[in-house]
């Protein structure tokens, strides 16, 4: 629980639990599906982790997968302006050269 709330190693974005499936799951056919529901029945019945409201939100795979997300849509959002930026500039020195290339022959022939 305290590794949990971040407070026996401070992690900047701090820890989510979950349980992976095992190699045994792996070898007996245990689907993605019935393993995470298997996951959350381990914390819903956990002596520690099923009485803490407050870990709701830092255990289970969905909510790892809810908190990656969330870092890569403001990692975009942060940078998608600058490659714009990037590709208008490339755009622009590109038309540049062909501008300077002049048109092509055969078009100046007809």
């Amino acid at each position: 629980s305290d590794t949990l709330h971040n407070r026996v190693i401070p992690l900047r974005r701090g820890f989510v639990g979950v349980v992976n499936r095992g190699q045994m799951d792996v070898d007996s056919d245990l689907s993605i599906r019935d393993g995470l529901r298997k996951e959350m029945k381990f914390f819903r019945t956990h002596p520690v982790y099923g009485h803490d409201r407050s870990l709701a939100g830092k255990i289970g795979t969905a909510n790892l997968a809810r908190n990656l997300n969330g870092m890569l849509m403001h990692h975009i959002r942060e940078c998608l302006p600058e490659l714009k930026s990037r590709i208008g500039s490339m755009l622009g020195d590109v038309q540049s050269e062909l501008d300077d290339l002049g048109t092509p022959a055969d078009a100046t022939s007809r």
